[in-house]
């Protein structure tokens, strides 16, 4: 239990945990959703602890009035005494992550995350998901799922299927998410590919990028004009998968490169001159305030190379998007004290150093459906 110097109860750290499925970003989970404060608005300073608010209070009071019967509660909860492990059996059983007998403080959630106008965007994908789960059978969906049905189900580029106006933005927003993710997924196809040559030995810059191209195997001259491969690269949902789960797992190596192009000059055919795009298309530029690559600068590059050959463009993503990309993300990571360096660079000559695994990111999508079936929104 925390406390407050204004009164016993600010809110249950065990609650808060249980709730959002063991993460541990309860506080700032806390302070979203204005259960407590850190800034004294009126006076503009921080409080020394965190206040708690008057919703904060009543969640807290749901809680205890879901607790007040265990051993726990009556007596361990504000004694600073070991606490025997028949009582924490108990206290566990009451706190469960079904949230059985928990209505009241789901119902509080419900109101504080989904009826929030502040939450405009979290309202908006909580809608969309409804939309989905009526549509589909999500009962046994995972990741692999989502990905399906977020990039081209709906997407007037991809199969199209009928969506209502409403839901078209939240929908679109989504596709480019789940593009980026793609977009990532094809530089990685590459990257993993040149760190295994790598490996097998150290060599210059060029000569890296050179070999990269000259060991993959090409079903097409790479001489020709990049506009005469762009048309080509349309793919499907399970054609794209299986190219990027070949790569994940080192299958078919000598295709990994040409794969990862292919991937790539996907997207940009997904999102380059989009006509159905409203407020979202300023989603396109998201990486351009940091160190990522946004979908903007793909467009725009793929566009300046179009009259070039795939192999000029190929040399460009190798040595920009993958090799002086990392390093420039990799030293950030070293100012931070993290070493994430793939390689190591001595007078001008690679060294292999890590090996890479790739692997999609979390869909937050996903874990906000989670967070509706707990709270009984979606069935």
């Amino acid at each position: 239990m925390i406390h407050n110097q204004d009164g016993p109860y600010v809110y249950n750290k065990d609650y808060f945990v249980s709730t959002f499925g063991g993460m541990q970003y309860y506080n700032a989970g806390c302070i979203s959703m204005d259960f407590v404060r850190e800034i004294d608005v009126e006076n503009n300073r921080r409080f020394s602890f965190p206040k708690v608010t008057p919703s904060g209070k009543e969640m807290a009071l749901f809680f205890q009035d879901v607790i007040k019967d265990t051993e726990y509660y009556k007596n361990y909860r504000l004694n600073d005494i070991p606490v025997p492990r028949k009582v924490l059996e108990e206290y566990g059983k009451v706190i469960n992550l079904g949230l059985k007998g928990f209505d009241n403080c789901k119902e509080s959630l419900k109101k504080h995350l989904f009826e929030n106008e502040q939450y405009y965007m979290l309202h908006d994908s909580a809608e969309y998901l409804k939309y989905i789960f009526n549509k589909y059978n999500m009962e046994d969906v995972k990741l692999y799922g989502y990905r399906d049905i977020l990039f081209d189900a709906f997407s007037v580029r991809g199969r199209n299927e009928n969506i209502s106006n409403e839901l078209r933005t939240i929908s679109n927003g989504w596709e480019i998410v789940i593009g980026r993710q793609y977009f990532t997924s094809g530089l990685e196809c590459i990257w993993k590919y040149m760190l295994d040559l790598l490996s097998y030995e150290s060599k210059t810059r060029n000569s890296w990028i050179e070999d990269s191209i000259k060991e993959s195997q090409w079903t097409f001259d790479l001489n020709t004009s990049l506009s005469d491969l762009i048309d080509k690269c349309v793919y499907d949902f399970k054609t794209r998968e299986i190219m990027i789960d070949d790569a994940a797992h080192l299958r078919k190596k000598e295709q990994m490169v040409e794969n990862g192009l292919k991937i790539i000059l996907s997207m940009y055919n997904r999102f380059a001159n989009r006509d159905d795009y409203d407020k979202e298309v300023a989603y396109l530029t998201w990486g351009n305030d940091t160190s990522s690559i946004a979908f903007e600068e793909l467009i725009l590059t793929v566009q300046n190379y179009k009259n070039r050959s795939i192999k000029d463009f190929l040399i460009f993503v190798m040595d920009q998007w993958l090799i002086e990309q990392h390093n420039r993300t990799a030293f950030e990571k070293l100012l931070q004290r993290r070493d994430g360096y793939y390689y190591e660079n001595v007078d001008g000559i690679y060294y292999h150093k890590h090996d890479f695994d790739m692997a999609f990111q979390g869909i937050r999508l996903y874990q906000l459906a989670q967070v509706m079936r707990d709270l009984d929104i979606l069935k």
